[in-house]
């Protein structure tokens, strides 16, 4: 059996929509809402000092 894995870089996008009215419009969230993966790989380049709620938020 092959394994769906999605993998993405975390971009602005992503994390401004998680903090915004209509999270679902980020690429990633929008693409795990209409599709289903056994797994998802997040990268991200963005400083430590950038606050990590923005990301959980995202996916919860």
């Amino acid at each position: 059996m092959v394994e769906k894995v999605l993998v993405s870089w975390i971009g602005e996008t992503d994390l401004n929509s998680a903090i915004s009215d209509s999270p679902l419009s980020a690429p990633i969230s929008s693409t795990l809402s209409t599709l289903s993966f056994d797994r998802v790989v997040l990268l991200c380049c963005y400083p430590k000092a950038r606050p990590n709620k923005r990301c959980c938020r995202l996916f919860a």
